[in-house]
């Protein structure tokens, strides 16, 4: 139990001192990459670029990458 409190301070004075210094890491960059795909407005824009998606070591996708992957695709879906 006392790990999991010292955890939940380490987290939190974490996601703060991100939040202070306007910085995201690789866990942001895809939360706020999948929320802008799913933007109509800023989704087409993005996808645009893309004929192709080529995704290397695909067996190590997790769920939300996957659901990016699948909103780079021209039509933002499956």
């Amino acid at each position: 139990m006392r790990h999991r409190q010292s955890l939940a301070i380490i987290f939190q004075r974490y996601a703060k001192t991100k939040l202070s210094r306007n910085c995201v890491d690789y866990d942001d960059l895809l939360f706020h990459s999948e929320t802008l795909l799913r933007r109509p407005e800023i989704g087409d824009e993005l996808r645009r670029p893309f004929e192709y998606v080529l995704i290397d070591e695909f067996q190590d996708t997790n769920r939300l990458q996957f659901e990016i992957i699948k909103l780079l695709k021209p039509t933002g879906g499956v």
